[in-house]
């Protein structure tokens, strides 16, 4: 699937001739109305752990990066938990060029009921 010019959510792969889908990521186009400019947010990126270091990620972001660009999007945005198990991916986003915004904008969430199946278990994410 391809990341359309109004595109909520949109899906690349990466394939392997003998195993297959190796890695995904989806992105969604945001209007950013206040600058009357676009924003390509990734929302997802998954590399097979056994393919992981040798290119894959590097090669979908460049797919959502390329469509961004050919969209005229102002910025690309891709977001990530501050959690142990996501170290490579905090080394992965620098490598490409992407800087941790967390000193100059805030992210907030707010859960909408009853939007239970969406919450992690037993975590209270509106404390």
């Amino acid at each position: 699937m391809a990341l359309g010019d109004r595109g909520v959510a949109t899906w690349f792969s990466s394939r392997s001739p003998t195993a297959g889908v190796v890695g995904v990521v989806s992105a969604a186009v945001v209007p950013l109305l206040a600058e009357a400019d676009t924003l390509v947010r990734i929302t997802a990126l998954s590399v097979t752990a056994a393919l992981r270091s040798h290119g894959v990620g590097r090669a979908l972001v460049a797919a959502v990066e390329q469509r961004a660009w050919q969209m005229a999007a102002a910025v690309v945005e891709v977001g990530s938990g501050r959690r142990p198990e996501r170290a490579a991916a905090h080394r992965l986003h620098p490598a490409l060029g992407y800087r941790d915004a967390d000193a100059t904008a805030a992210r907030y969430w707010k859960w909408i009921e009853p939007c239970e199946h969406a919450r992690p278990a037993g975590e209270d994410v509106n404390r």
